[in-house]
């Protein structure tokens, strides 16, 4: 049983090189920005406060 082969060329595989070492500058990127952004606005919401805040907005839109 043979097992199915990717075949691509020179060009091909220059290309996936290229968007993986992109994605790994992403990734590597971000801690910092994280960091940045905790600093900047303070820590992400929690859960419960994402539901308060979703019930108050969801009050707001109905009609008086």
């Amino acid at each position: 049983m043979t097992k199915p082969a990717l075949v691509v060329d020179e060009r091909e595989l220059s290309i996936i090189r290229a968007a993986v070492l992109l994605l790994q500058e992403q990734v590597d990127a971000l801690p910092e920005d994280l960091a940045e952004m905790i600093t900047t606005h303070g820590p992400p919401m929690a859960a419960s406060e994402i539901e308060q805040l979703s019930f108050r907005l969801h009050e707001t839109a109905q009609p008086i």
